[in-house]
C-alpha cells in the first residue's frame, strides 16, 4: 500500500473522522492506508459481511465527502484488529482534499523512485529547500548534539561532528531538522550505519552515516519531493 496514514499524514488531510455506510448502517472506523486505486480501514471489531453498496464518509473541517467502496478482503492482524481493504475510484474524491490526496501519493512515488539518491548539502541547496542551515540535531541516548548535515536522501544522511561523542553501528537515534517558508521541523528516526573518526587540520571528527526508519516524517518528504520535482535530472 503506497501511503500509510500516520498521525502527520491524517494532519495533513485534515480528516476529523471516517465511517462506512454498509447496508444502512454507518460504524466509525480509522484511515489505515491508501494507493491510487484501494483504500485500507482499521477496526477492532469484525465487520461480518459488506454488501454492495458500502460507501465511506470522510469528514474534514468544511464538507464530509461520500466515497463509493467495493469490498475485497478482510484480514486480522496478530493485535486482533481488524483490516479491511476496498477499490475505490480516485476520481470520486473531491476537492480541495483530491489535491492533498494526489500529492501524498506523489510523495510516495517519488520516495521509491529516488529512495538513495543523495541530496548534497551545500549553501544553494539549504535555499532551495529551506532548510535553516546546514546544521542538524541529533539525540542519541537522551543527550542532545550537534551536527553538520552533509547529503540527505529520502533513506538516509550523512553528518559530521566535531565532538566525538560515543556511538556505534546499530544505535538508534532521533534527527531534527528546521526549514522555514513555512517554519516546520522533521523529526525522523533512524539506525547508525558507519561512524568514522576524520581528522581536518589536526581536529578529530566523527563522520555518520544513518538510515532512516519507516515511516520518515512527511516534512522531509514534502521537502525532498518538491527539490526533485524541481531538479528532474538529479541523479
Amino acid at each position: 500500500m503506497d501511503v500509510l496514514v500516520t498521525p502527520d499524514v491524517l494532519n495533513r488531510l485534515a480528516i476529523s473522522s471516517c465511517s462506512i455506510l454498509n447496508s444502512g448502517t454507518k460504524t466509525p472506523y480509522v484511515l489505515f492506508a491508501f494507493s491510487k486505486t484501494n483504500i485500507l480501514f482499521i477496526s477492532s471489531d469484525k465487520q461480518s459481511d459488506f454488501s454492495k453498496s458500502v460507501c465511506a464518509h470522510l469528514r474534514t473541517s468544511t464538507e464530509t465527502i461520500e466515497l463509493p467502496l467495493v469490498f475485497e478482503t478482510l484480514v486480522q492482524t496478530s493485535s486482533n484488529h481488524w483490516i479491511i481493504s476496498f477499490a475505490y475510484e480516485f476520481e470520486k474524491i473531491t476537492f480541495p482534499l483530491k489535491d492533498t490526496w494526489q500529492y501524498l501519493l506523489t510523495i510516495h512515488q517519488f520516495q521509491q523512485l529516488r529512495k538513495d539518491v543523495r541530496v548534497h548539502i551545500t549553501k544553494n541547496i539549504t535555499e532551495e529547500i529551506k532548510i535553516e542551515n546546514m546544521e542538524s540535531e541529533l539525540w542519541i541516548h537522551g543527550v542532545g548534539k550537534k551536527c553538520a548535515l552533509q547529503n540527505i536522501s529520502f533513506s538516509g544522511a550523512r553528518l559530521i561532528s566535531t565532538d566525538n561523542f560515543e556511538l556505534e553501528g546499530d544505535d538508534k537515534l532521533v534527527l531534527k531538522f528546521q526549514f522555514s517558508s513555512p517554519s516546520e521541523i522533521a523529526t525522523v528516526r533512524a539506525v547508525v550505519l558507519r561512524k568514522k573518526i576524520l581528522q581536518f587540520d589536526g581536529i578529530s571528527c566523527i563522520d555518520i552515516a544513518v538510515r532512516f526508519f519507516d515511516p520518515v516524517d512527511l516534512v522531509l518528504l514534502s521537502r525532498l519531493t518538491q527539490f526533485f520535482l524541481s531538479h528532474p535530472d538529479v541523479k
